[in-house]
């Protein structure tokens, strides 16, 4: 604090003042705890020594109040993971049961309210929508406090009651439901929402007068309007989705020509074209960092890195073989034709990466660079490639003038994809390392995009499918990418 230039970013300052504070209030915690479980020990002997009986209420009372404390402090303990810290936003929707549904989402509002106040949490409603009769079909609201969403996100998935109906006249018991869902209030994730909310009444509104008027001029700004919607829906969607150890990383993508000659190299280019449209589409930073041209046309391989908040989380799912059906330029008899490019993700990992890796386990290449980069590129064997022995692991860089450069950003590709391998702790995954793939050929895709004789691209993991092969050469993704997501959040759902 007492560091020249300490105060000059503000937020920054707050932010590191905050956390020291909360740092403080444990230590305090714990040595409370630590006084309090001393004293308790001394009434004890106390009760013992002099068998004085009427010292045993006050042990149970100081004991109860050491144990709620204790508890208190080892759920904070655990509230370690990425987004605990954050406030959380809470959705409830009344599911089967009719009123007797609405009735239940209405008590687990108020259980999550008294929970909150318990807590010493703030409680906001966002948006709510009452029964026809009773309770309520949805609400959603904040709960704002230091590790909010570490606690609350316990309670998201359905809730099931089972009792005897207030609203059944027979006097029988039923069964209701209620979903609860929860988010982390990330930055602006909760203006996103009630902008959702103020869109989605706007729409109400709009389709009400068309219908009121009879004024069919309004269909299409309500169009307009629901494309709108949904594309900042389905954002949002994916943002829940991206909570994967490694998501929040920029992604280092390679592309490789595979079965299909010179209509593969030009494949390979343009999936490279499209992976750069979603990326601006993004707002991700795009960096090539190796290129080589195919003999004819297109890429025989290229890799490029992605920087952005969750950039791997969002090109994970990109990992696997694409496969092209059309009628080839290449072809000179005008015939369909099918080729193959696989697509390589891994995270770039921060240099601190914990893995130790011997000089005789590498095998260092040095070459000229083949790609964009002006004289001093081309003319100097700067380029690195580097093999790590043990498993067959290449890889390499040729963006950057100087060799030295390029052998660093190539040693953080190799620890990444070692990092990864030691994750899987598995020999037989070291082939999903290096992209999932056993061959680029037929039988491995996970992607197939027809151009001929129909029109479409299908994700053979998830089903996921779309008509409009242009908008999606042209990086429109997010639905494949949404699909996948949401796919792997289910145990075993995906086998590539």
């Amino acid at each position: 604090m007492e560091e020249p230039g300490f105060w000059d970013e503000p937020e920054e300052s707050q932010q590191i003042m905050k956390e020291l504070k909360g740092l403080k209030d444990q230590v305090d915690t714990i040595q409370g705890l630590y006084a309090s479980y001393e004293d308790i020990g001394l009434l004890i002997e106390m009760a013992y020594e002099e068998e004085d009986a009427s010292i045993l209420p006050e042990i149970e009372e100081e004991l109860a109040a050491f144990e709620e404390a204790y508890e208190t402090l080892r759920i904070q303990t655990l509230l370690s993971g990425e987004y605990d810290k954050y406030n959380a936003i809470v959705t409830l929707h009344a599911g089967a049961g009719g009123t007797e549904s609405c009735d239940w989402a209405a008590m687990l509002y108020r259980m999550y309210s008294r929970f909150a106040e318990r807590k010493g949490f703030g409680f906001q409603m966002l948006d709510y929508l009452e029964g026809d009769i009773a309770g309520i079909k949805a609400v959603t609201f904040e709960v704002s406090g230091d590790n909010a969403y570490g606690y609350f996100k316990s309670e998201k998935g359905v809730h099931r009651l089972v009792r005897i109906s207030p609203f059944n006249s027979a006097g029988k018991r039923q069964t209701s439901f209620a979903s609860c869902d929860v988010i982390p209030d990330i930055e602006d994730q909760a203006d996103t929402i009630r902008g959702l909310y103020t869109s989605y009444e706007d729409i109400g509104l709009l389709i009400e007068m068309a219908y009121e008027e009879e004024d069919a001029s309004i269909l299409p700004e309500i169009e307009e309007e629901l494309a709108a919607f949904e594309e900042a829906y389905e954002t949002l969607r994916i943002q829940t989705l991206l909570s994967g150890e490694y998501d929040k990383y920029h992604a280092i993508v390679t592309l490789h020509a595979g079965a299909g000659g010179t209509e593969s190299c030009d494949w390979a280019a343009m999936l490279y074209r499209m992976y750069s449209r979603f990326a601006e589409r993004k707002g991700f930073g795009f960096q090539m960092l190796d290129y080589l041209e195919g003999d004819i046309a297109g890429i025989k391989a290229v890799t490029f890195e992605v920087s952005g908040e969750n950039a791997y989380g969002y090109f994970k799912s990109e990992k696997g073989v694409h496969r092209l059906v059309r009628i080839s330029p290449f072809n000179s008899a005008g015939k369909r034709q099918t080729s193959f490019a696989s697509c390589d993700v891994i995270p770039d990992i921060e240099d601190d990466v914990d893995i130790e890796i011997a000089e005789d386990e590498l095998k260092i290449d040095t070459y000229r660079a083949s790609g964009a980069g002006g004289q001093h590129v081309n003319k100097t064997s700067s380029a690195i490639r580097i093999t790590h022995l043990p498993t067959g692991i290449v890889v390499q860089c040729q963006n950057e003038r100087s060799q030295h450069h390029n052998r660093d950003k190539a040693m953080q590709m190799l620890k990444a994809k070692l990092t990864l391998l030691k994750e899987q702790a598995q020999a037989e995954k070291v082939s999903d390392i290096r992209g999932e793939i056993k061959e680029i050929g037929f039988g491995n895709q996970i992607r197939s995009y027809v151009m001929h004789p129909y029109t479409m691209v299908k994700d053979h993991r998830t089903g996921a499918e779309s008509s409009n092969v242009n908008a999606v050469m042209d990086g429109a993704l997010d639905p494949f990418i949404n699909a996948y997501l949401c796919q792997e959040k289910l145990p075993g759902a995906l086998h590539n």
